[in-house]
């Protein structure tokens, strides 16, 4: 079965067994428990401060949830890869991604306290706005995985990729390239216009 490990001060691992053969993303929830997702269970699952675990089923079939992140509203946000949608555990409510079969993967909040995502398979990045709808913006070579730095700007990775395309969403499609040799990484900043911008490296 699937387990949970939790790293001390010291460097000792202590390993939590938890159901189902499938646990992928993690994050600390705003209950001061520890939530995971279930790839292939189809379920978001709580650790409690007992060791057990407490599971909540999806609705949608086959959402293969992923990535999971506790937002500036406090409330845990979860990327579907099957379900092309985002979900939101309240305990669950979820949001269509307007591009289908988008594969999003990643997910956190953004420096504009906004959530972001990355959609692998439509080569884009999202954005969930305050009123629930979401932009898109393009990204090119599968984004995946997307966390904030000590910068305080949204960094995303790129998959198999030797240059990041960087475009200025502002309704025209403007584009540079910048050469990525090793680490291929890029930064969301925030702005009045937002902008995807490319970086050597994670910070």
């Amino acid at each position: 079965g699937s387990r949970l490990g939790r790293v001390a001060g010291d460097g000792s691992i202590t390993e939590f067994p938890v159901p189902g053969f499938s646990a992928a993303g993690i994050t600390g929830g705003p209950d001061g428990n520890i939530w995971f997702t279930q790839f292939f269970d189809n379920k978001i699952a709580r650790l409690n401060a007992d060791g057990s675990v407490t599971e909540f089923e999806i609705p949608t079939v086959l959402a293969y949830p992923i990535a999971i992140t506790m937002g500036l509203d406090r409330h845990l946000w979860f990327a579907e890869e099957g379900g092309s949608a985002l979900g939101r555990l309240t305990l669950i409510r979820e949001v269509t991604v307007p591009t289908s079969a988008a594969g999003p993967t990643g997910i956190a909040a953004g420096p504009d306290g906004r959530i972001w995502f990355t959609e692998y398979l439509a080569n884009k990045l999202g954005r969930m706005n305050p009123d629930g709808s979401i932009t898109e913006f393009p990204a090119a070579f599968r984004p995946t995985s997307l966390a904030r730095g000590s910068d305080g700007l949204s960094w995303f990775a790129a998959k198999s990729a030797r240059s990041l395309s960087s475009p200025a969403p502002t309704g025209r499609s403007r584009y540079r390239s910048t050469p990525i040799t090793r680490g291929l990484a890029a930064r969301i900043r925030s702005s009045a216009s937002t902008r995807v911008s490319s970086g050597r490296g994670c910070p």
